[in-house]
């Protein structure tokens, strides 16, 4: 059975040039395993292929003279056998044994651990191995998370990073129960499996069984799962701006963002048609009035400077975070007090309920699951926490639609406890008249989620990279004709600053690529796009360092508009993005902190062979929202304090 010779080439699948065997390959391997029952423990159960193992492994145990399968259970303090009976019942097992080793005390490791009587399956029994076997895995398993330096010693965050470390710990709420070879697969294969694959999630059991086993368990959770064998779905990149502009404008493409925020509805799903048209008319109400929409984000910008910064020990500097603080609070704000009514929670508003911080973890979750969902391992708590957030806010709006629609809706008193400066009942007002003949409460507010949720953490993100394009030196010439041009009421200054920010955003987009579907084949410059394959259209892969914005051709790049109708819209950025330079560019002496706070924290990487940025945040973990941006700024007067929302006692 054992080659004389050692083998040296695989018998099985062919490497390329690089030693990369196929992905295809493997994956099958692995998908057939999967699928394939696993025999139980105990005797006979090896499978035939694996006999040599068997053999190498009783060879290994003579040679390292190990001890008896008695003498093992000794030092672990259980009661030596003493029968083979007694080892295992079965006539045909232990009769063959006798035979062979003649007294039990001879009955060697390796043979008697793997041939002991099994333990017989119930529910909860968990795995069913023989009870030696069982007690030295529990033993060993303690041993090793005791006392094992990989566990121990070496698994702290100063050798693996902060991220490093958070990123080997368990998730309870990925779909795979804590799981961890869930993340590898999902990393190393994604094309080969899908989110949500119960070949993924449940690579140890078999899909059939699984399935019968969640109806029993959990049937809610049966749908959140694919149970069919995954096939390979590759991504096609299209990254030249007539490729893309094409993969964004034909209808034949299907929005993949669209299909999972109307997943998010508890409601019947309606057609996509219904929803955009839906989500266009409320876009229209939004941009009835830019003038508003500028004056909101000018006095909301003054106000969170204003309550943010705070000064230093010698009061002669002030600080403010201008992203965490100001840019990422702006639309949340804005959707608290102008659109949904929420109940927020600040200094401003100390009945609120919700708190900033709370409000933003919301809406970046929905955005990163909606937009942003990029890596497969995430999708599940993406999608979860997501479902979670958009049923607490829908909810918030049905409630303050039923109450328009009441004969109390002349006070609407009680509803409005806990919200300042709101004029969100107005807006909602016009939403009910403009959509309330055709679609219930419920799915008005949904549509009022839709359409401005999944969008406002990566409005924040367009705000942040236009802020921190203009602080840096290298931008000092733009940077003085962005002080002149925020400032002019000339048409002509405006266009020009118009094609700044669209210019900043082409050369750093909040949102690298956007996947769509094909509904037909479709031919995209030389390509041929097959119905049901996946497109990557790249936003990023026009990025350069050093191109200067005075010589960017923006009317080239219009396939920025990430999503037309929402806040990324050009109508909505050009709106209210130059408000907000004027306040923050107004501020005295505005300039980076010297240190690594002054600067937003960001590596590049790649994805489909393309650009992206992404950034790590306070918790050391990675993000693809910008978190921080510290900025020092010259206090206005001397009698500014360190709290400048507060007097100094003069008593």
């Amino acid at each position: 059975m054992i080659p004389k010779e050692p083998v040296r080439e695989w018998t099985f699948n062919k490497r390329d040039p690089e030693g990369r065997f196929n992905d295809n390959d493997l994956a099958n391997i692995l998908h057939d395993a999967t699928e394939s029952r696993a025999s139980a423990f105990g005797a006979r159960g090896v499978p035939a292929a694996m006999r040599i193992i068997e053999i190498l492994g009783i060879q290994q145990a003579r040679a390292w003279n190990t001890c008896s399968l008695n003498e093992f259970r000794k030092f672990f303090g259980l009661k030596p056998y003493g029968t083979f009976k007694e080892w295992n019942p079965d006539p045909e097992i232990y009769k063959a044994a006798q035979s062979l080793y003649k007294d039990i005390d001879n009955l060697e490791l390796y043979v008697g651990l793997q041939a002991e009587e099994a333990k017989q399956a119930s529910p909860g029994s968990g795995l069913c191995p023989g009870f030696t076997t069982a007690r030295a895995i529990l033993a060993d398993a303690v041993s090793l998370s005791r006392g094992d330096r990989f566990f121990t010693l070496e698994c702290t965050p100063a050798n693996l990073t902060s991220w490093g470390f958070q990123d080997c710990q368990h998730e309870p709420n990925d779909g795979s129960y804590g799981g961890l070879l869930t993340k590898l697969l999902f990393r190393t294969l994604p094309e080969h499996y899908p989110r949500g694959s119960a070949y993924a999630h449940f690579p140890f059991l078999t899909p059939d069984f699984m399935e019968r086993n969640m109806k029993i368990v959990d049937p809610d959770g049966l749908d959140k799962y694919r149970w069919s064998r995954p096939q390979q779905q590759p991504v096609i990149l299209v990254k030249s701006c007539s490729a893309v502009r094409q993969v964004l404008s034909d209808s034949a493409f299907v929005s993949t963002s669209d299909v999972r925020i109307l997943g998010l509805a508890d409601t019947a799903t309606r057609l996509l048609t219904e929803f955009s048209e839906a989500r266009r008319e409320i876009f229209k109400i939004i941009m009835s009035s830019p003038e508003d929409l500028a004056a909101f984000f000018d006095q909301k910008t003054r106000e969170l400077i204003d309550a943010k910064s705070f000064g230093g020990a010698d009061e002669s500097t002030k600080y403010v975070d201008i992203v965490k603080d100001v840019i990422n609070l702006l639309p949340l704000h804005w959707i608290s007090e102008e659109i949904a009514g929420l109940p927020l929670k600040s200094s401003t508003n100390p009945q609120g309920v919700w708190y900033e911080e709370d409000v933003y973890k919301m809406l970046s979750d929905i955005a990163e699951y909606s937009h942003l969902n990029f890596d497969p391992e995430n999708d599940w708590k993406l999608r979860e926490g997501s479902r979670a957030h958009s049923e607490g806010i829908v909810s918030h709006v049905k409630v303050h639609l039923e109450k328009i629609t009441s004969w109390f809706s002349f006070s609407d008193s009680f509803h409005h406890i806990g919200i300042a400066n709101d004029n969100s009942h107005g807006f909602l007002k016009k939403v009910l008249t403009a959509l309330g003949k055709r679609f219930s409460h419920q799915e008005i507010a949904f549509h009022v989620f839709a359409s401005v949720a999944p969008m406002a953490a990566i409005y924040s993100a367009a705000l942040a990279h236009v802020v921190n394009f203009f602080m840096d030196d290298a931008q000092s010439e733009d940077q003085e004709d962005l002080d002149r041009l925020v400032n002019s009421r000339d048409g002509d200054d405006f266009d020009k600053l118009k094609a700044y920010i669209l210019g900043v955003l082409t050369l750093n987009p909040p949102v690298p690529g956007i996947y769509r579907t094909a509904s037909r084949e479709v031919v995209v410059g030389s390509q041929s796009i097959q119905p049901s394959e996946t497109v990557y259209a790249s936003l990023a892969s026009r990025h350069c360092e050093n191109q200067r914005l005075l010589h960017l051709d923006c009317d080239d790049c219009s396939h920025l508009r990430i999503a037309g109708h929402s806040l990324m819209s050009e109508e909505f950025l050009c709106a209210t993005i130059p408000s907000v330079l004027r306040v923050v560019f107004e501020q005295v002496g505005i300039r980076r902190q010297p240190s690594s706070l002054g600067r937003i924290a960001s590596f590049k990487d790649y994805l489909h062979e393309s650009p992206r940025d992404l950034y790590v945040n306070s918790r050391g973990t990675v993000s693809q929202l910008p978190e921080s941006l510290v900025v020092q700024l010259d206090p206005p007067s001397p009698e500014w304090y360190l709290i400048p929302s507060h007097s100094p006692d003069k008593d």
